[in-house]
Parts: structure tokens; C-alpha cells; sequence
């Protein structure tokens, strides 16, 4: 439960004025759509960072969120810790696609499953 002005609410909800050309709009609303009841879950969380990009976006397993911490643990198993506080949105996203396997080869014309003699 967090508290979001005077009330309280399962989710945490961001605003941040963001320039957005495209659409002649300048306030973009982020929110938080994550709760401690989805440990366990995959998600997405997009986070601010200092440097000329503001925002950056994590996405793995959330396995974690105590002491204003969230710990979210990639496919490659690279441990992300974010502050709630860096916090700008954050969803709860369906499981990684399965990998295709690649084609098996295609049979040689040359063999034609006969027994080689010398």
C-alpha cells in the first residue's frame, strides 16, 4: 500500500513533463502498475538515471521489493536494484518467447545412407 497525496492506493502513479513533438503535448503520465503481491512475476520497469538519457527501462524477474528496493534479476541473471524513489512506470509483462530452434540441415544429396567400403 502507498500513499499518493492523501489516499491510499495499491500502486504507485508518476507524472513527469516530457517534451513529446510528435503529438504537440508536453505532460506524459507514467504508472506504477506493480505491487508486492507480483514477486515473483516478469516485469518492466522504466527507472531514472543520471546522464544525458533521463530514463532507462529494466526487464526481468521481480524477485524482491523490501526497504524501498525493488530486485529484478534478468534472463542472464544480471541483478538490477532499483530505489522507489528512481521509479517512473512499471507493468507486469507476459512470460519470455521460447527460442525457435534452428532448422535442421537440410539431408546431402551425396548420401544415400549406403555403407562406405576401402
Amino acid at each position: 500500500m502507498f500513499l499518493l497525496g492523501s489516499r491510499a492506493t495499491d500502486s504507485l502513479v508518476s507524472t513527469s513533463t516530457v517534451p513529446c513533438r510528435q503529438q504537440g503535448r508536453s505532460l506524459v503520465v507514467y504508472v506504477v502498475r506493480i505491487t508486492l503481491a507480483d514477486i515473483g512475476a516478469r516485469v518492466v520497469i522504466r527507472r531514472r538515471i543520471a546522464g544525458p538519457v533521463p530514463l532507462t527501462d529494466v526487464i526481468g524477474t521481480l524477485q524482491s521489493w523490501t526497504a524501498g528496493v525493488l530486485t529484478v534479476v534478468d534472463a542472464n541473471g544480471e541483478v538490477t536494484r532499483v530505489a522507489e524513489a528512481d521509479l517512473v512506470a512499471a507493468k507486469v509483462v507476459p512470460p519470455r518467447p521460447d527460442r525457435r530452434r534452428p532448422e535442421p540441415d537440410p539431408p546431402d544429396p551425396e548420401d544415400r545412407g549406403l555403407e562406405v567400403r576401402r
